[in-house]
C-alpha cells in the first residue's frame, strides 16, 4: 500500500508539471528560469495545526521544510504537522514581534556627558556620552528612552570596573532600555574607527533582577552585555530580559557568569530570558555561559530561545568548571534558535574538573531542543575534561528535536582519559541529521572510547536515506543508531523560524518526513 501511495504521488507530481507547462505556454509565458523548493502537495494531505486548534494552510513545502502564514486567532503554544504516517511532536511559537533593528540610524553627536554613580532614579532622553564607568546602585532605576544613542568613551576617567581603560555601565539596580521598532536605542563607541573592543560592557550585576533591554543595537564593545558575578560578592540572583536586540561586532556578544568563590561562597543564580535577538559578527563567542568556582555554588538556568546566532567565531559556548569546595550547575535551555555559519563551533559544551587535585563537582546538563544547526564547522561539540580522579564531572546534555546539517561534523564528542567519577551521557534522539555525505564529514564523530547512543533519529534528507538509516560514513567511533526513523515514521518538527510571530507572518518549519513526493513550481522570469 505504501509503495502504491508513493507511485501515485509521483504520477500526480508529473501530471502537475505537464499541466503547469501547458498552461504557461497557452498564456504566452516563455522561459522557465529554474525550479525552486516550493512544491504542490499531492495526496495524502498535510495538516498543519497551530495553537488553539487553528488549522494553517501551507503555501510551500518539501520533505524537510514547510512555509506557511500564521493564521488569525493563534496564541502562545505549539505547532504540529500531521501526515498519513502520524502526527509530529509540537514545536513552540510565541505571539510577539520578531523585529530586530539594524545598525543604521544611530546618532553622531551627544548633548551631555556622564561618569560615576547615579544616586536617584534617572531618565536619559537625549544622546549622551559615558566618559567613565557609570554605576546604577541597588534600588535605583536608569531609564533610557527610545531613539537615544549612548556613546562610550574609549577611555575611562574613573579607572575602575572590569577594564580600567574602557568605559562601562554597571547595573546593581534596574536598567530599562526599551526602544521601539521605529525608534531603537543604540549603545556604541565615540571612537572614529568603529570596531570591536572600543568600550567595556553593559554589566548587569548581582541582585539586579528586573532590567529590560529591547529593540537595542549593542556594538563595538569588549563584551556587549554581561549578566555577571565573579567578584566574591556572595550569593544572589542575576536576571532580566533581553529581547529584539542586534548584538554585533563586539569581541564577545553576551556573557553569563556565576562564580561566588572564596571567601563569601553562597549560591549565585544567573537566569535571564534572552529571546528573539540577532547575535552576529562577534570576534569571539556570540554567547558565553560559564559557571566556575572553588567555593560555593554557581548556577546558570537561563532561557535562550528564538535567537539567530551566526557568523561568530563560536556561536554559543557553555562551560562549567569547579575545584576544591566548589559546585556548579550549568543547565541553560537552548530552544528554537537558528545557529549557523559560525567559524568553529555552533554550540560548544565543556565540563571541567580541577587541575590541582583539590576535588571538583561539575554538573553541565543543558537542554538543546527545536534548533536549526547549519554549516558551522562543528555544529555541536561536547568535551569532558576531568584532569584527575579527585572529583565528579557530569556532562549530560539533552539533544533532541533539532535539525543538524552540513559543516564538518554534526556532533563531535571528546574527553580526556576516563576517570571513575565522571559521566558522559548525552541524550541524542528525534533529530534530523542531513548534508554530511556531501562534504566527507560525520553526523556523529565519537572520539572517545565510550559507546554513545543515538537512536530514534532521521538520517539524511531523502526517503531512501531514511529507510537505510545511518551509513558507516555518517558515524565515527562507537555509536548505536538502531531504531532509526524511516519513511513510515511520524514526521519530526524541529525549528520554527521565526518563533516570535504575529498574524500573517510567514514562518518556516524545519524537520523531516513532511511529504515523500515533491512538485516544483517553476519560477517565471517575466
Amino acid at each position: 500500500m505504501i509503495q502504491k501511495n508513493k507511485l501515485r504521488n509521483k504520477l500526480i507530481a508529473t501530471l502537475t508539471i505537464i499541466i503547469l507547462t501547458i498552461s504557461l505556454t497557452l498564456i504566452g509565458i516563455e522561459g522557465i528560469a529554474q525550479a525552486t523548493s516550493l512544491s504542490i502537495w499531492p495526496a495524502p494531505p498535510l495538516k498543519l495545526t497551530f495553537p488553539n486548534a487553528i488549522i494553517g494552510e501551507a503555501n510551500s513545502w518539501g520533505i524537510t521544510k514547510i512555509k506557511a502564514p500564521v493564521p488569525a486567532g493563534v496564541s502562545d503554544g505549539s505547532v504540529t504537522v500531521e501526515t498519513e504516517f502520524g502526527t509530529s511532536n509540537g514545536s513552540p511559537i510565541n505571539i510577539a514581534s520578531s523585529f530586530i533593528p539594524d545598525e543604521s540610524g544611530e546618532g553622531t553627536t551627544w548633548n551631555n556627558t556622564v561618569s560615576g554613580n547615579i544616586t536617584t532614579d534617572t531618565v536619559w532622553s537625549q544622546n549622551i556620552l559615558i566618559t567613565g564607568d557609570v554605576t546604577v546602585p541597588n534600588g535605583v532605576t536608569l531609564t533610557i528612552e527610545p531613539g537615544v544613542t549612548v556613546f562610550f568613551d574609549i577611555n575611562d576617567d574613573q579607572s575602575s570596573g572590569y577594564w580600567t581603560n574602557r568605559s562601562e555601565l554597571h547595573v546593581f539596580g534596574t536598567l530599562i532600555a526599551e526602544g521601539a521598532e521605529d525608534n531603537p536605542i543604540y549603545f556604541t563607541t565615540n571612537a572614529p574607527v568603529k570596531v570591536e573592543n572600543k568600550w567595556g560592557s553593559i554589566n548587569i550585576r548581582l541582585n539586579s533582577t528586573n532590567s529590560s533591554l529591547s529593540y537595542c543595537v549593542i556594538h563595538y564593545a569588549r563584551e556587549g552585555i554581561r549578566y555577571y558575578s565573579a567578584d566574591n560578592e556572595g550569593g544572589g540572583t542575576i536576571s532580566g530580559i533581553l529581547s529584539n536586540c542586534n548584538i554585533t561586532h563586539n569581541s564577545l556578544g553576551i556573557h553569563l557568569a556565576a562564580s561566588p568563590d572564596w571567601t563569601d561562597g553562597g549560591t549565585i543564580t544567573v537566569n535571564p530570558l534572552i529571546t528573539n535577538n540577532l547575535i552576529k559578527y562577534n570576534a569571539g563567542s556570540g554567547v558565553f555561559m560559564e559557571t566556575f568556582t572553588g567555593y560555593g555554588t554557581g548556577k546558570i538556568d537561563a532561557v535562550f530561545q528564538n535567537n539567530i546566532v551566526r557568523n561568530n567565531s563560536t556561536g554559543i559556548y557553555i562551560h562549567g568548571s569547579s575545584w576544591w569546595l566548589g559546585h556548579v550547575d550549568n543547565y541553560p535551555q537552548i530552544i528554537n534558535n537558528t545557529i549557523n555559519n559560525n567559524a568553529i563551533y555552533g554550540l560548544e559544551i565543556r565540563a571541567v574538573g580541577s587541575s590541582d587535585s583539590s576535588g571538583s563537582d561539575t554538573d553541565v546538563q543543558p537542554t538543546i531542543e527545536y534548533n536549526l544547526f547549519d554549516n558551522n564547522e562543528v555544529n555541536i561539540g561536547l568535551f569532558l575534561h576531568p584532569y584527575g580522579n579527585d572529583g565528579s564531572q557530569l556532562l549530560k546534555p539533552i539533544i533532541r528535536y533539532n535539525s543538524i546539517g552540513n559543516g564538518e561534523h554534526g556532533i563531535q564528542i571528546e574527553e580526556d582519559v576516563a576517570q571513575p567519577l565522571e559521566t558522559l551521557e548525552p541524550t541524542i534522539s528525534h533529530n534530523v541529521f542531513l548534508g554530511f555525505e556531501d562534504i566527507g564529514g560525520y553526523a556523529i564523530n565519537n572520539m572517545t572510547n565510550r559507546t554513545i547512543t543515538a537512536t530514534t533519529n532521521y538520517w539524511g534528507d531523502t526517503v531512501e536515506e531514511w529507510d537505510a538509516g545511518a551509513r558507516a560514513s555518517d558515524i565515527n567511533g562507537n555509536v548505536v543508531t538502531s531504531n532509526y526513523l524511516n519513511s513510515n515514521s511520524a514526521p519530526i518538527l524541529t525549528r520554527i523560524e521565526s518563533a516570535n510571530v504575529q498574524t500573517g507572518d510567514q514562518v518556516t518549519l524545519y524537520g523531516a518526513n513532511f511529504t515523500q513526493s515533491e512538485v516544483f513550481i517553476p519560477l517565471i522570469l517575466k
